[in-house]
């Protein structure tokens, strides 16, 4: 398979992606309570709320 140059857009955007620079860093409190509450919480609360429902009957 023959090796083909990459656009110089793309490789631009590559540059761009990879400088540490442009790193945003890591997670802030918001992003865990977000994280927490749409991965943990809420299935946690859908459980819950469908055992105690009863549903179908």
């Amino acid at each position: 398979m023959a090796e083909q140059a990459l656009p110089e857009e793309l490789e631009e955007r590559i540059r761009i992606y990879e400088d540490p620079a442009n790193d945003p860093g890591g997670f802030t409190g918001a992003d865990w309570a977000v994280l927490v509450g749409t991965g943990i919480v809420l299935p946690a609360a859908c459980i819950l709320i469908g055992w105690n429902v009863g549903w179908p009957s």
